[in-house]
């Protein structure tokens, strides 16, 4: 049998198939579901600049809402063609594209490394279908297409390491300013760090005697930065990343953009006015964003932090740069590490093809624990489709039933079968066989199958559809409260008025000037007697009283309060 670690055609076929694998999964179903949350922001600040035709001043309900780079934005009106408009799928598609060019740059940027092409083609496939990864890629966001930039820059600048021609040089400080015009400076900050720290750290060479030595060492394998082409590249960069700043500035006379450079950039790392997470996080985020790989993690940095090869160093030192780095950062949330992952991916690849001989005793044990609750989870997942609900208690029957019970109970028997040949002889290629087809069934089940099929028991969309049913020839005289992401599906042809409280809200429709006023439940109380409900967004039964505050009410005045006069 032909060995892929080093036959061309077998590594062209198992990186193909990878890649169809995260096409399939990225862009299978994509624009089906309703926007939630803060995707909306990638859908109509879009629109709004069609309809303006101002491409350089982002607006939600012809408000400014300048809080990332315009290049995210443009993504999006690039996409609409593709998409038949500024919709769902146009805001989605390039965070799924990106997802797949990331997927395809790490497997390049393994098999640079490490040597191997399985190696290589598993770490895509770590990548591709990780919890987070997926989450992201089917997501419209900026993330994605931050790691995919961050990777692009480092394929560039981790080639021959004493060849840096004026070229390279320019296309690598290029590729950083692109990046940062989609979500911020982490385009330009990871890849200088990740590269400056593996060049400082991990390259090999000779060190002189002393701290004095040590520095010229440093400095000197530090020549792909310092150099005459950086002189001309950087600022060159720096123009481009700048440019839609100093047009918005220019056309508008507000600089709101560079102040979100600095506000979102450099303020938020040293002194948040937000999403300050515990300095812990991401110790347990990872588990969640790298899953169902991340029981791996252990025992893949155990036997990295034992090896002395070329791939572990660069791979340990991208994984912790870019952990250290968000966890010192006063900002923290869950998503924001999404950048570690492919370095795990390349870690967690090596370790599950390692052989049994080439590992330490605890990166051993912890390989073999971390699969063995890996594939029991997995096997016992199957019983979600053999337990009736009725046996599980009143509560959990009231939720819906499963979605494609038969496509779940053939990805799960293949699964099982696999786990199963992986026990009866416990081979590095018969674990990387399973925990793929492990997580291709449970990212491919819940993304193209289940999600998109339980779709009807969200609630938000078919709520506004029937508020501008109810609105129909003026819906200009709905007046919000907080929700000023309802105007995607509302979608009223022009700016609504925005109320800065629920008693703002109750004075207006009291005083004629808005027909009706849209809130959440929550927020409802204070003028529950002053205004009438109209609309109420339904509820289900396992919903918490978290989520049925955050439902959305249209109201109207109180019958009996007459309309003020003027």
């Amino acid at each position: 049998m032909t060995d892929v670690r080093s036959h061309p055609r077998g590594w062209q076929l198992l990186t193909a198939l990878v890649l169809a694998g995260a096409a399939i999964l990225y862009l299978g179903r994509l624009g089906d579901r309703a926007l939630w949350s803060e995707e909306l922001r990638w859908a109509e600040i879009p629109r709004e600049m069609v309809r303006t035709g101002d491409l350089f001043w982002p607006t939600i309900n012809a408000q400014t809402y300048y809080d990332k780079p315009l290049g995210s934005y443009w993504l999006v009106l690039a996409a609409a063609p593709l998409a038949g408009g500024v919709n769902e799928l146009a805001a989605r598609l390039p965070s799924a594209v990106a997802g797949v060019i990331a997927v395809g740059l790490l497997i390049a940027l393994t098999r640079r490394f490490v040597g191997d092409n399985r190696v290589a083609a598993l770490a895509g496939a770590v990548l591709a279908t990780s919890y987070g990864f997926v989450f992201f890629a089917r997501t419209a966001s900026t993330d994605v297409e931050t790691v995919a930039g961050v990777l692009a820059a480092l394929w560039i600048g981790t080639g021959t390491e004493d060849r840096w021609s004026g070229r390279r040089v320019l296309a690598f400080w290029l590729v950083m300013a692109v990046t940062s015009l989609t979500k911020g400076l982490l385009g330009f900050a990871l890849p200088l760090l990740v590269i400056g720290c593996y060049h400082t750290f991990a390259v090999p060479g000779e060190r002189g005697a002393g701290i004095i030595g040590w520095v010229r060492a440093a400095v000197g394998r530090n020549g792909w930065l310092l150099n005459r082409w950086t002189v001309l590249a950087a600022p060159l960069a720096a123009a481009v990343y700048f440019a839609p700043f100093a047009v918005s500035t220019s056309q508008t006379g507000s600089a709101e953009g560079l102040g979100m450079v600095w506000r979102e950039n450099i303020r938020r790392f040293f002194d948040a006015h937000n999403h300050r997470g515990p300095v812990y996080l991401y110790t347990y985020v990872i588990l969640g964003l790298l899953a169902p790989w991340s029981l791996l993690l252990p025992a893949a940095l155990i036997r990295a932090h034992q090896s002395r090869d070329r791939g572990d160093r660069f791979a340990l030192v991208f994984f912790w740069a870019v952990f250290v780095f968000f966890t010192l950062s006063s900002s923290r949330r869950s998503y924001y590490l999404l950048p570690v992952l492919p370095a795990a991916a390349i870690l967690v690849a090596r370790v599950v093809l390692a052989e049994a001989a080439d590992l330490g005793v605890w990166a051993r044990r912890l390989r073999a624990g971390g699969y063995g609750l890996t594939a029991a989870a997995a096997v016992t997942a199957g019983l979600a489709a053999v337990v009736p609900a009725s046996a599980l208690g009143s509560w959990w029957a009231d939720f819906p039933g499963l979605p494609w019970p038969a496509l779940f109970l053939a990805g799960w028997l293949t699964a099982t079968v696999c786990v199963g040949l992986a026990v009866v002889r416990f081979t590095p290629r018969r674990v990387a066989v399973s925990l793929v087809a492990i997580s291709v069934w449970g990212m491919g089940y819940g993304y193209l199958l289940a999600l998109p099929d339980l779709e009807p028991y969200r609630t938000t969309r078919p709520f506004l559809a029937q508020v501008r049913e109810v609105t129909t020839g003026r819906p200009a005289g709905v007046a919000l409260y907080r929700t000023r992401d309802a105007v995607w599906y509302l979608d009223p042809g022009a700016a609504l008025p925005e109320c800065e409280s629920p008693e703002d809200l109750a004075a207006r429709l009291e005083a004629g000037s808005s027909r009706w006023g849209l809130l959440k439940e929550q927020d409802r109380g204070s003028v529950s007697e002053r205004v009438r409900v109209v609309l109420r967004e339904p509820s289900h039964s396992w919903e918490g009283p978290d989520v049925a505050g955050k439902k959305l009410v249209l109201v109207e005045r109180a019958a009996g309060r007459e309309v003020a006069r003027r």
